[in-house]
């Protein structure tokens, strides 16, 4: 399994309910035009037909998804191998930020450049789910969620993200000679990483 292996694994499990249809249903109207009361209950509480079994099961392994990437960076140095950049060492700040958080915001520009491109080619979807709909779903995933702390401009020019491809992928993954302790992805532990380096 690959360095990219694991980050796209974790990339799902963060961003799963934006690919889930029901975030984009409503439980008395499903598949049909929604009322104003539901959509006015979706722009206030974020109202959909996600269960709360379902929405606990997302909350879940999106905590799994970033105790991960925490966990990694805490145990692996990774190393760009690629021709164009000469190899630098990345501590683990470093992989957090020019590693994990650039693939994960690649991989949510493409999403919403998907959906926008398939509107503009007016191919079929789910019902309810614009374009705008899937850009509010993440940004509530990525601007309300400080724990996440990864920055995504859905402003910008969504045209460069025509793929899920990330870079060249050309990394040295190694065991970190003395491991940093891992506490879990809470800010005092992120901190306390920063710290060690």
């Amino acid at each position: 399994m690959s360095l990219v292996d694991v980050l796209l694994l974790c990339s799902y499990c963060i961003m799963a309910n934006i690919l889930d249809r029901n975030t984009y249903q409503f439980p008395l109207s499903k598949g049909r035009k929604p009322t104003a009361s539901e959509l006015g209950l979706r722009d206030r509480y974020d109202y959909n037909a996600l269960g709360p079994l379902k929405c606990r099961y997302f909350t879940y392994i999106r905590g799994l998804a970033l105790n991960l990437l925490a966990w990694i960076a805490c145990n692996y140095d990774v190393t760009s191998t690629s021709q164009e950049d000469p190899p630098l060492e990345h501590n683990p700040c470093e992989f957090m930020t020019e590693v994990i958080s650039p693939f994960i915001s690649n991989q949510a520009c493409a999403i919403l450049n998907y959906k926008c491109r398939a509107e503009a080619q007016k191919l079929p979807g789910i019902p309810n789910c614009t374009a705008a709909d899937v850009q509010r779903q993440l940004e509530l995933l990525f601007y309300d969620n400080p724990s996440i702390g990864i920055e995504v401009d859905f402003d910008g020019d969504l045209s460069l993200y025509e793929c899920f491809a990330f870079g060249d992928c050309l990394w040295r993954v190694s065991r970190r000679p003395p491991p940093i302790p891992f506490r879990g992805t809470s800010k005092t532990s992120i901190v306390y990483v920063l710290i060690c380096i």
